[in-house]
């Protein structure tokens, strides 16, 4: 997968394993992590270090529908969403023909891909150390292309 990019620029969620796995990219590269705390992942609220289950068992949570699903004292998908693509708008912008590698969390990507599909149906789970490459063309998102660890 390296083969098919020149990576210039690595940003990463501020979350520490994010920016270890930044980290990882980054060194041999020669280039430095930039933190985006817009990238972060899913605030969970109440439910803040709880097992995923905890999620599954609220009287409220829809699987078939789960952006919507607000944790208490938390933020829904359509909002982790929202704030993600608003952050990485002026990357895109900067670098319409360069590639930008972006470290984030299962959630962030799902509402990432979310977007670029116009669907939510269409994206399915994340597995930890999945890679999501997307296209752009300076101002929008035009595809992109899920590969899980197990493929690779």
């Amino acid at each position: 997968m390296r083969a098919n990019y020149d990576v210039v620029r690595v940003v990463s969620s501020p979350f520490r394993r994010a920016r270890q796995t930044a980290e990882i990219v980054a060194t041999p590269l020669g280039l430095s992590v930039e933190i985006e705390t817009e990238i972060r992942e899913q605030n969970l609220g109440d439910l803040h270090g709880q097992p995923y289950e905890a999620a599954a068992a609220s009287k409220d949570f829809d699987p078939e529908r789960r952006w919507e699903w607000r944790p208490p004292q938390g933020e829904t998908l359509l909002e982790v969403q929202a704030r993600a693509i608003a952050a990485l708008r002026p990357y895109l912008a900067s670098h319409a023909e360069d590639d930008v590698a972006v470290v984030s969390h299962a959630g962030t990507i799902f509402s990432i891909w979310a977007h670029v599909l116009e669907d939510w149906q269409q994206v399915r789970g994340i597995p930890n150390a999945s890679v999501l490459a997307v296209r752009h063309d300076g101002e929008r998102f035009q595809d992109a292309v899920l590969w899980r660890p197990e493929e690779h």
